[in-house]
């Protein structure tokens, strides 16, 4: 520890390195006086003249009177020589309730939200609507980096009936969308004190970058919600390289049935069983709409149902309101399609739509509102913000 500074306290103090905290101070009190140690010893040598016409009565008296106070001023200079010598524990203590204050009064969850390709945060609206009388609900959206769209397909077309997952995409356009995503999610974690209080909700393209980011990732997130989606194959492969062993949060992911262009029940079949193949903690629900349909009650239900209870984890709580087997209300056998549309048997014996897949979809509302108080934030490019919404949200839905 470092010498306390005082203007009386000469250099040679050094030499009492090592020395109890009584002695230095002592030692102190002896180069005040005009005393010096002698031979590096306790004793201390009296380098003044005696006053010998002094009787010794007298100069007993004094030199008592003076021992006491050197005695006194000795003992107040050990008192903070041991002060300053204290471990630094009470600080560090100090330090970490402050942290953990600052962690109580973040307490709460936050959804970071991918919407889909064109889309906006009415893609959400029925979710946010849902909890917003939770105050401690945080919903973010994280905006793509390139505008309105995760990533540019290369393809000429942005469909692949069936294979979504192996269009031809541009991959600095996904990888930079999935940091972006990643980033977010530990920005969140961070300021909850948790991953597991951060929850990861995606539709359509949206999806795509979800689950690609909560794979890279790999941390125990609350929950991931992959709706009318699919995961990209280079996503699966990049994880398998890895040699990681999946996290154990769980991945709910919905299928349309009545999706006819994109994401299509068939495909959402194949997906879900290469998610469950590879060891991922998912689930799987099919229900009658269309991709580009607004939420039926039933998916709000089962999407709600299964955020409210990963969020209040009791004990002996198990995040599952269904078994593996269970695969939703509109769920029907369908032949399964191979992982490669050009190597796809059922792909390569069709010759065209069955009069199922070419049925139109219901068209969407042209409007969406959100309301309540819930915290909402946009985050991407560089900036952030939040709100509290009290008399509402307008905009335009997107879904694609």
């Amino acid at each position: 520890h470092p010498i306390p500074s005082h203007p009386l306290v000469p250099s040679a103090f050094a030499t009492m390195r090592g020395r109890s905290a009584a002695d230095r101070g002592r030692f102190v009190v002896a180069e005040m006086r005009g005393e010096t140690v002698a031979n590096g010893d306790n004793d201390l040598v009296n380098t003044e003249k005696e006053d010998d016409d002094k009787p010794a009565s007298a100069q007993n008296e004094a030199n008592k009177s003076q021992d006491d106070s050197v005695n006194k001023l000795a003992e107040s200079l050990a008192e903070s020589l041991k002060v300053s010598e204290e471990p630094k524990e009470k600080a560090k203590e100090d330090v970490v309730q402050e942290k953990d204050e600052s962690v109580a009064k973040e307490a709460g969850f936050s959804i970071v939200c991918a919407w889909a390709l064109g889309g906006d945060e009415s893609n959400f609206a029925e979710m946010v609507d849902e909890f917003k009388g939770c105050e401690d609900v945080s919903f973010v959206f994280v905006k793509p980096p390139r505008e309105d769209e995760w990533y540019r397909y290369l393809s000429g077309t942005m469909a692949s009936l069936h294979h979504q997952d192996c269009q031809q995409i541009n991959l600095e356009d996904f990888a930079a969308s999935s940091k972006a995503v990643q980033e977010e999610l530990q920005r969140q974690a961070k300021r909850l004190g948790s991953f597991e209080r951060v929850f990861l909700l995606s539709y359509s393209q949206g999806g795509t970058i979800a689950m690609d980011a909560a794979m890279a990732l790999n941390e125990p997130l609350g929950g991931v919600l992959l709706l009318r989606t699919t995961v990209m194959q280079l996503s699966f492969t990049s994880f398998e390289a890895s040699k990681r062993r999946p996290a154990k949060f769980p991945v709910l992911v919905t299928g349309a049935r009545r999706a006819n262009r994109v994401y299509t029940m068939e495909e959402t079949d194949r997906i879900f069983d290469q998610l469950c193949d590879q060891g991922w903690n998912a689930r799987y629900h099919v229900f009658s709409v269309g991709h580009g349909a607004d939420w039926s009650e039933g998916e709000l239900a089962y999407i709600n149902d299964h955020l409210r209870s990963w969020m209040g984890q009791a004990p002996h709580w198990k995040p599952w309101k269904h078994s593996l087997e269970d695969r939703g209300p509109a769920w029907a056998e369908k032949p399964k399609h191979g992982p490669k549309k050009e190597k796809c048997p059922v792909c390569l014996g069709k010759k065209g739509l069955s009069e199922e897949e070419s049925v139109e979809e219901d068209k969407m509302k042209p409007n969406r509102r959100i309301t309540g108080k819930t915290t909402l934030s946009s985050v991407g490019g560089g900036s952030s913000g939040s709100s509290k919404l009290g008399g509402g949200y307008a905009s335009s839905s997107k879904r694609s």
